[in-house]
């Protein structure tokens, strides 16, 4: 699945989440919140707490798009007890998102649909739309996880209500492309065309041109035009990289790989999936990874290429191996790539 992002749009994964505003914005506004309190003197004790509540979060985002996900955990819990010790509502809001994305990605459902939920409740009392459309949109991310695709589609549309509500045509077009995407995963391609339609005027946004594109790819590859998929496809994984969103990054290979081997080139094929295997080993994405290496076993064997994949089982082996036997902490108060964003993160 390709998550919405929090804004983890992961998630957008992700529709893919594969969002949050850009480090520069969030940079500019520390600026600014540095210069009102005077420029050259040491902000007031508050501003000094929401500075680290701040900086928190955003190492937490970081760690969450590299795949440390309890390290991610550890700071997203520690910018909330700095929110929750100043009464900001606000950023417990983020926080509690930002923690359900991370038990989301440590595949945790229940205690992810919770947070969602905590958060969902605080946005919807304090009036924040946008941000209560994300976290619906990440309440679907869970549903779909857990096969219930009817519930997740009651959220979504749940969330484009509160999204227009807000006048965003950011979270908009994310919870546009998430509801292309889970009209593909139902087989109806008209729906996920209109859906895509609508989200098409969103595409400057930054956060939802990579879903699009990559929703895009996913149509026209289920109508059997291989060309329009894998040009779409293409422009989705440089829209992904612009923003170093990994999770959509390794699901536009995996739809390129399904081109190529449709097309019957099943060499590009393996070289477009093992891309795609490393990116996910990369960042401890296992699940996805796995996915991967079913795919490179079937294109070894269909295209008689006699690659070795004695490293990357044992990559995986490995990888899964070292996963395992840690419980997470506790957070405080496929053939087609899934449609399903990553949660999204909050700012």
């Amino acid at each position: 699945m390709r998550k919405l992002g929090l804004e983890a749009r992961v998630p957008h994964n992700g529709c893919r989440p594969r969002s949050a505003p850009g480090l520069g914005a969030i940079l500019l506004l520390g600026l600014a919140i540095l210069c009102l309190t005077g420029c050259g003197r040491r902000p007031d004790p508050y501003g000094q707490q929401l500075s680290r509540a701040m900086e928190a979060g955003l190492r937490g985002q970081e760690l969450l798009g590299e795949g440390q996900t309890r390290r991610a955990e550890r700071a997203f819990s520690r910018s909330l007890e700095i929110n929750q010790g100043l009464d900001n509502p606000a950023g417990t809001a983020r926080q509690l998102n930002n923690l359900g994305a991370a038990a989301l990605a440590r595949q945790d459902l229940a205690q992810a649909a919770d947070l969602f939920r905590q958060a969902l409740f605080l946005n919807e009392q304090l009036g924040y739309a946008a941000d209560a459309a994300l976290n619906l949109a990440n309440l679907a991310a869970v549903a779909q996880k857990s096969g219930d695709l009817g519930q997740a589609a009651q959220y979504l549309q749940e969330a484009r209500e509160q999204a227009r509500r807000a006048q965003s045509p950011r979270v908009l077009g994310q919870v546009l492309c998430q509801l292309a995407g889970l009209a593909l995963d139902q087989h109806d391609p008209s729906a996920a065309a209109a859906f895509l339609a609508e989200a098409a005027s969103a595409n400057r946004e930054a956060a939802v041109r990579g879903p699009w594109h990559y929703q895009q790819g996913r149509l026209y590859l289920s109508q059997g035009d291989l060309s329009q998929a894998r040009d779409f496809f293409h422009q989705a994984l440089t829209a992904d990289r612009s923003t170093l969103n990994r999770l959509g990054m390794g699901a536009d290979l995996q739809g390129l790989a399904q081109v190529e081997e449709a097309q019957g080139d099943y060499s590009r094929a393996f070289l477009y999936a093992s891309r795609a295997f490393r990116l996910y080993a990369a960042t401890h994405s296992w699940t996805k990874a796995q996915q991967c290496l079913e795919t490179l076993r079937r294109l070894n064997h269909n295209g008689r290429l006699g690659q070795n994949l004695e490293s990357l089982e044992k990559q995986m082996a490995v990888g899964r191996a070292a996963a395992a036997p840690c419980p997470p902490p506790r957070a405080a108060p496929t053939q087609t790539p899934s449609s399903s964003p990553p949660a999204q993160p909050s700012p």
